[in-house]
């Protein structure tokens, strides 16, 4: 029997580094992308507390990051109060649960919702400036809006700063119902 204990997935050894996240996300290895396996207790422990509380992490986000009503159902749990077609709300944040990043770098959710967000299974890359990660113009509608959403959030937030984002696919999606791209940012090497 072995001594090595099973850690869980998502738990990584290293901090990535600026270039290390580039490529990772260039050569779409998104899941290679994870926390140290304190911050991976702490995420569960999260999740577990929230569980508690809301019907779902979706209600949590819609009330947290969104500001919806909830109310309270019959079980206790609250429940978000969001219609049939909310109006379109971009919102930028921190991660509060940020992978293992080396200390230059920063990591930021952009979510959205709105109704012309179908489906939140596109996987969008992107790099600020230069992108050679940006899907074709001519794909489906509701990609290019999320992306130049995405981007007016980057452009507002982090000016000046070195840029990369993208969207999990949805296998990797730990709030598949609110759409959300995760965003690296780092001050600009001198030229």
């Amino acid at each position: 029997m072995s001594d090595c204990k099973q850690l869980p997935q998502g738990t990584v050894d290293h901090k990535f580094s600026w270039q290390e996240i580039v490529e990772r996300i260039r050569d779409n290895e998104l899941a290679a992308f994870g926390r140290f396996h304190s911050g991976i207790e702490q995420y569960a422990q999260f999740g577990a507390n929230i569980r508690k509380k809301y019907v779902s992490m979706s209600d949590y986000i819609y009330a947290s990051v969104f500001g919806f009503p909830c109310k309270t159902r019959e079980d206790g749990l609250l429940k978000a109060e969001v219609g049939p077609s909310c109006q379109a709300q971009t919102v930028f944040r921190a991660n509060d649960f940020a992978y293992a990043l080396e200390d230059s770098v920063s990591h930021h959710l952009v979510w959205c919702i709105g109704e012309e967000i179908a489906s939140p299974e596109p996987s969008l890359a992107s790099t600020s400036s230069s992108n050679p990660f940006h899907p074709s113009e001519s794909g489906p509608v509701s990609v290019v809006s999320l992306e130049k959403r995405v981007q007016k959030a980057v452009d507002i937030n982090l000016p000046g700063q070195e840029v990369v984002w993208f969207v999990n696919p949805v296998e990797l999606q730990s709030i598949r119902e609110i759409y959300h791209a995760h965003v690296f940012s780092r001050d600009r090497p001198p030229s």
